[in-house]
């Protein structure tokens, strides 16, 4: 998702603030869930967005920065995403390492198994940087 704010704002005069919203959902026949999402605005073209989700006992934490994509839950797994790459780690050993292969972002585990993650040009309008003319 994006928001775009056309106005005479410029990068010493801009619009900062936060945004929360918080609710719980409840689907027949799954546990309840809660969910709360912050949006920060922190600069002229920066900020973040954290959502937690918490359902049937687990928590997923997720933070989107203009630079950094990071997921984790309750049981210590934790993947960190930026435009270059990151891993995967457990408790805080690392499991994998993901790198960019032919603009498809791929996950490389430890034991030689390998999935895709998503695109990279996903990746770069996810992390707010406009993708080049030759992708």
């Amino acid at each position: 998702a994006s928001f775009r704010v056309d106005s005479k704002e410029t990068a010493e005069s801009f619009i900062k603030g936060s945004l929360l919203l918080s609710g719980n959902m409840s689907l027949k026949g799954q546990e309840p869930a809660t969910v709360a999402m912050t949006v920060n605005r922190t600069g002229y073209e920066a900020g973040n967005v954290s959502v937690k989700l918490a359902y049937d006992g687990s928590i997923l934490d997720i933070d989107v920065s203009n630079t950094t994509l990071t997921t984790g839950t309750a049981n210590g797994t934790k993947m960190i995403v930026t435009r270059d790459g990151g891993n995967v780690t457990v408790d805080e050993k690392e499991v994998a390492t993901i790198s960019d292969s032919n603009n498809v972002m791929i996950i490389r585990y430890n034991d030689g198994t390998f999935e895709s993650l998503f695109s990279t040009a996903g990746l770069k309008n996810l992390l707010a940087e406009e993708i080049n003319s030759n992708n």
